[in-house]
């Protein structure tokens, strides 16, 4: 049987603000290998747009305590998808929607890299110039848009025990029960912010749940690797298109345990920790583990391999839990130097 492309509009029905509901029913049921389009909505249920002041943006802050700011749209049922299966998911096209909008928070909220220096908050709105790729941020400067999903999740385990495995306390992660704040990114992916999950590229997750029950939201237009001030250049697609795929062939064990994705150039594996240094040891970990696994080298060679050729980037700072991906290049690898996809399942062509 053909994939079938499934439409998910952003709705009050499909939409949640700041929480990964684990008990909320389905938005969209779909088969292994079917195509979703996804309609997203800006923060705070678009509750941020041209005209609101920094002031309104704090107000909704508040008004939404032990919950991050994102309109996620999910989730989606994913059939034959189990615990311990991986989940690919393939994003195939993103559309943007008109403005976007970049905020920092006033120091006191304790957010961004650096709150002490700036007491003030700021927001600043842009128009998406949906046919150059580009915005304007002041007069003669010119941003290159690269748009990506910041949250791409399936819905986390819900045993999540005190720092779980992240360095973060339950109570930051996990307000209720069966509900999960949508700022610190983990095993289950959400709000990772990295850049390189865009178009053409292959997610990898791990299942926690029957049906996966997939997110996504928090869109991003343009960002820097860091996003040090607390957000990119926010925005909200219209609509992302993916595909969805269950692995029965590979299990969520050692660097599958965690995300991973796959460009056209590199293999990529993450590392998690509310301490960046840790973060960095957990990306190192699963680059070794990555490599025994899919390349077949010695733990010491994987080592010396990681040293020798991967780049280690600092995904952002300021979601709670900090995170680190590692760039493991494909061209060293002679069966993958012309940029063959190896890990996506072949069943199911590009």
């Amino acid at each position: 049987m053909a994939p079938k492309v499934h439409t998910v509009p952003a709705t009050d029905e499909t939409v949640t603000v700041g929480r990964f509901d684990v008990s909320k029913p389905p938005v969209a049921t779909v088969s292994s290998g079917d195509w979703v389009a996804v309609e997203t909505r800006y923060h705070y249920n678009d509750g941020v747009a041209p005209g609101k002041t920094i002031d309104d943006i704090v107000g909704l802050r508040r008004a939404h305590p032990d919950r991050g700011p994102h309109s996620v749209t999910g989730p989606i049922f994913v059939e034959g998808a189990e615990p311990g299966d991986v989940l690919e998911i393939r994003i195939r096209e993103i559309r943007l929607k008109g403005y976007g909008f970049n905020f920092n928070l006033p120091g006191e909220f304790g957010t961004g890299a650096l709150p002490e220096e700036f007491p003030t908050g700021q927001v600043k709105y842009f128009a998406l110039d949906a046919k150059t790729m580009t915005a304007e941020f002041e007069p003669g400067i010119t941003v290159r848009l690269a748009p990506y999903p910041g949250i791409l999740a399936v819905a986390p385990p819900l045993d999540w025990p005190e720092g779980w495995p992240v360095g973060l306390a339950r109570a930051r992660g996990q307000p209720g029960p069966g509900s999960f704040h949508t700022v610190p990114p983990g095993p289950f992916g959400g709000n990772v912010d990295n850049t390189l999950w865009t178009v053409g590229t292959a997610v990898f997750l791990p299942v926690f749940h029957r049906g996966a029950l997939v997110w996504t939201g928090d869109a991003h237009s343009k960002q820097g690797d860091g996003e040090v001030n607390l957000t990119a250049i926010e925005c909200a697609f219209a609509p992302i298109t993916m595909q969805l795929i269950v692995r029965k062939d590979r299990r969520a064990e050692g660097a599958w345990a965690w995300p991973v994705a796959e460009t056209r150039t590199h293999w990529i594996v993450h590392g998690l920790h509310t301490d960046l240094d840790e973060a960095l040891k957990h990306a190192a970990r699963n680059t070794i583990d990555f490599m025994v696994r899919e390349r077949g080298l010695t733990r010491h060679d994987a080592y010396a391999f990681a040293s020798i050729t991967v780049d280690y980037r600092v995904t952002q700072v300021v979601d709670l839990v900090k995170g680190i991906h590692a760039l493991i290049p494909k061209a060293a690898f002679a069966d993958t130097a012309d940029g063959r996809w190896t890990l996506c399942d072949p069943t199911f062509p590009w």
